[in-house]
């Protein structure tokens, strides 16, 4: 329990930076998804109309 005198705010400034990058790659994540799901749908009607 000592080491907690260290201080706090370096800390949570590398959080925000994580959450920062966090958000970037969920949105990436994001639009990835989208573009499988919509390659995905498109597959099906192909499918559906052959």
């Amino acid at each position: 329990m000592a080491k907690q005198k260290e201080p706090i705010e370096p800390r949570f400034v590398d959080n925000a930076k994580d959450r920062m990058v966090m958000l970037s790659f969920m949105e990436k994540l994001k639009d990835v998804l989208l573009f499988i799901l919509v390659a995905a749908v498109l597959t099906w009607i192909v499918v559906a109309v052959l």
